[in-house]
């Protein structure tokens, strides 16, 4: 039995392993979150997903909704000494960035979109600021020819690149002002000044549903849509839509969704920026920091993700589906869901195959009274409470496959024994 071998080419992360961000503008915490006539879409997501209700974008050195190019600079890099100012020019940051000074050498891949011409330049997508980015391939003007820079909408080389496969680790996208919520007075949408507020926060809600679900629905998008892609069909990928500052205060909306995102949870912890958004990146991949600012960033982001080893209170569970109340991360009060082996009959082996397969982290803990069991028993594979009750492969449908994170190569010898290829270790479980 072979597994897809796209999956040993995949880099991994302690919360996600592909993080898809869509830059948005100029919006406070609660002119977008709890605003459901103008927002309906945006809070359909944070129902199931994460969010964080004192965000702060300020740095101490400009007012509220007064410039972009700090918050991004401040976001992929870490740098704030001194903080730019909108209208800098292409190329001029000579300082290291997350792209390539962090995920690169690390051997992480990324491509960054930015829609239309990208009229904002350097304000509003960073990698054309650094001197190390700024004429890299792995920027993409979606539209590099449009006559009009503001209205066209063009996301669709986006939506490709989230069906590669591999797809990249690090995806980024910049709509234009006419989309992102901010305003121009060339947007032909009526999102025409910051006097349109409530317009151009409809006219973003709207652009964004059509990008992620076209005209289905979260958990059911439409065939070309962005949650419709191999990267969130296939592979854990957090989605972060991220506000760079808010219009009126400090306190702009964050939404993020999918991987091990917790699902409809709202934190009020403060502590939250630029920064710590910056540093929850670095810590899923174990990078080094880049600055002083994001190495004095709280980790407490990671408050917004369900730990290894829990998904979640074992309750109305699917047909066949166990629970084993593990507190494997040393008192968290979370259990582990274990699937029997006649659900993952997919997964069975037979002696002298040979099995390329995506699995948990190491793992060591055991279910209670249960003593682990050699090869060639079925795997126990830990899936979310939310995950469907279908039989468990691969192709199963929105089986969130954040939760197989490690790569094994076993050889099942005639007597059952295991000869691992990569130095991990497993452990198999009989059912009950």
């Amino acid at each position: 039995m072979q597994f897809n071998k796209a999956f040993m080419q995949r880099q991994l992360g302690k919360y996600f392993d592909h993080i898809v961000i869509i830059a948005m503008e100029n919006k406070d915490y609660n002119s977008v979150i709890g605003n459901i006539a103008d927002a309906p879409f945006l809070n359909q997501l944070v129902a199931v997903g994460s969010t964080m209700s004192q965000y702060n974008d300020n740095r101490g050195t400009f007012p509220p909704g007064s410039c972009s190019a700090e918050c991004y600079v401040a976001f992929m890099a870490g740098f704030c000494n001194p903080c730019v100012s909108d209208g800098y020019a292409e190329g001029s940051l000579n300082i290291p960035n997350l792209v390539a000074d962090r995920l690169v050498p690390a051997g992480f891949t990324w491509e960054a979109f930015c829609e239309n011409t990208c009229h904002r330049g350097p304000d509003h997508f960073p990698f054309l600021g650094f001197t190390d980015t700024y004429q890299s391939p792995n920027i993409v003007f979606t539209c590099s020819s449009c006559a009009d820079v503001w209205n066209p909408t063009s996301y669709q080389q986006f939506v490709s690149a989230a069906n590669l496969n591999p797809a990249p680790n690090f995806l980024w996208f910049t709509p234009t002002d006419c989309h992102n919520m901010h305003s121009d007075p060339n947007c032909t949408n009526e999102c025409t000044s910051s006097t349109t507020l409530n317009v151009c926060i409809q006219k973003g809600d709207q652009y964004l549903q059509t990008m992620l679900v076209g005209g289905g629905s979260i958990s059911n998008p439409a065939s070309g849509s962005l949650l419709a892609s191999a990267i969130f069909k296939n592979d854990r990928t957090l989605l972060y839509i991220w506000w760079d500052e808010g219009s009126n205060t400090h306190n702009p909306p964050n939404i993020l969704y999918g991987a091990s995102s917790k699902s409809g949870y709202t934190t009020s912890s403060t502590g939250y920026n630029e920064y710590a958004a910056l540093r929850i990146i670095e810590d899923n991949w174990q990078l080094s920091t880049m600055t002083s600012n994001d190495a004095a960033a709280s980790l407490g982001m990671s408050e917004l993700f369900t730990p290894t080893g829990g998904f979640g209170s074992c309750s109305s569970l699917p047909p066949g589906w166990n629970c084993g109340n593990l507190n494997a991360q040393g008192g968290t009060g979370l259990s582990s869901i274990r699937v029997t082996v006649a659900t993952i009959a997919s997964f069975q082996m037979s002696a002298g195959e040979i099995v390329n397969m995506p699995m948990r982290q190491p793992r060591k803990e055991r279910f209670p009274g249960v003593p682990a069991r050699r090869l060639p028993l079925a795997y126990s594979v830990r899936l979310p409470v939310e995950s469907p009750p279908c039989s468990i492969h691969f192709r199963c449908p929105r089986l969130p496959l954040g939760v197989l994170t490690s790569i094994l190569d076993y050889t099942i010898g005639s007597r059952g024994e295991r000869s691992p290829h990569m130095g991990r270790h497993i452990s198999v479980w009989p059912p009950r």
